[in-house]
């Protein structure tokens, strides 16, 4: 698989993830574009170890900060935003 395959791959599972697909499917993409790479540019490219990676992908140990930069290899950027209609605290805050 070449790179552009590779990036191909990971933004169709995000375009996926945002359209409700499931976390596991998105976490075992990005599993497979850091093995078509090499887990050793990741591990450069990041300053994780092998065993964080694979943690981090496997959910294990998912820190946000670690699926940051793993994802950022890929071009992925995580982004936040506040949703008003599904704050459900408001019900209970009086």
């Amino acid at each position: 698989m070449n790179n552009i395959e590779i990036l191909a791959n990971v933004k169709n599972a995000v375009q996926d993830f945002n359209n409700g697909g499931k976390k596991s499917d998105f976490y075992n993409t990005i599993l497979n574009a850091v093995n078509a790479v090499g887990i050793e540019h990741v591990v450069k490219a990041t300053n994780l170890t092998r065993v964080e990676i694979y943690d981090t992908l496997d959910g294990v140990s998912p820190s946000f900060e670690n699926l940051s930069r793993i994802l950022e290899v890929f071009g992925v950027k995580i982004t936040l935003n506040f949703n008003e209609n599904a704050v459900q605290l408001k019900d209970f805050i009086r």
